[in-house]
């Protein structure tokens, strides 16, 4: 597997920083391997003025069938497996699982702790649904799953983590990929797709620039804040 890594800085939407995320994320290389697989890794330090600073760490891992010959997204179908988050102090933790009811649908229980308190709720998964949490690694796996080609969008059911709490929130949002345009980064001038997303009903749009990856560059969120590329290695 390949191995890519780097670092992503947090700022609200008055500019502060608000955490450093040192990640990591495996892709498949063998472009004839069967049930590939997608890996994300990061520890994230969260620092005031965020509402709860603490040192967490997350980690989640994606199946697919094969990658195309190229090695690039195209790809078959992308599917979560697991995904998981705990604070360095044991205050709090929160994760998904994937299953089929009874019925033969397709359900995500999600289930979260603060100290003693737990909490779950489960909802009805389909292939446009995401899961989204306070980080630039889950447009990544945006990206990885709905393999827009330019001028192509999506509407798709995004079931955020909350980063204070970890309850889930659920939006829908129109993802559109608009082409690729080749920018001054601080590592050199490269070529990087871009992508609008949007919630439904609302006029608020954030927008991103991801490398053939996956790996976001810049993401600025609807809201004002922002993510944006610290560091990562060569490859």
């Amino acid at each position: 597997m390949r191995k890519r890594k780097g670092i992503y800085q947090a700022l609200d939407a008055a500019g502060n920083v608000i955490s450093d995320e040192r990640w990591q994320m495996a892709l498949p290389d063998a472009p004839g391997a069967s049930n590939a697989i997608w890996q994300i890794e990061a520890e994230v330090t969260r620092i005031p003025p965020f509402p709860y600073p603490r040192i967490e760490s997350l980690a989640a891992q994606l199946v697919g069938a094969r990658p195309g010959p190229d090695g690039s997204l195209e790809c078959g179908p992308i599917a979560w497996q697991t995904f998981s988050i705990h604070t360095r102090d044991g205050a709090m933790e929160a994760g998904v699982g994937f299953e089929i009811d009874q019925a033969g649908q397709g359900c995500a229980r999600f289930c979260w702790r603060r100290h003693k308190q737990h909490w779950q709720r489960q909802y009805v998964w389909r292939t446009d649904c995401e899961i989204g949490y306070n980080s630039a690694l889950f447009r990544t796996a945006a990206v990885w799953r709905g393999r827009l080609r330019p001028g192509e969008s999506q509407l798709i059911t995004m079931i955020d983590t909350d980063a204070v709490t970890f309850e889930p929130q659920v939006t829908q949002q129109i993802w559109s990929h608009r082409g690729f345009e080749t920018l001054d980064t601080p590592f050199g001038r490269l070529s990087l797709a871009h992508y609008e997303f949007s919630l439904v009903g609302t006029v608020m749009r954030g927008r991103l620039w991801c490398d053939q990856d996956g790996v976001v560059y810049d993401y600025a969120a609807a809201d004002g804040s922002r993510f944006r590329l610290a560091a990562i290695n060569a490859q």
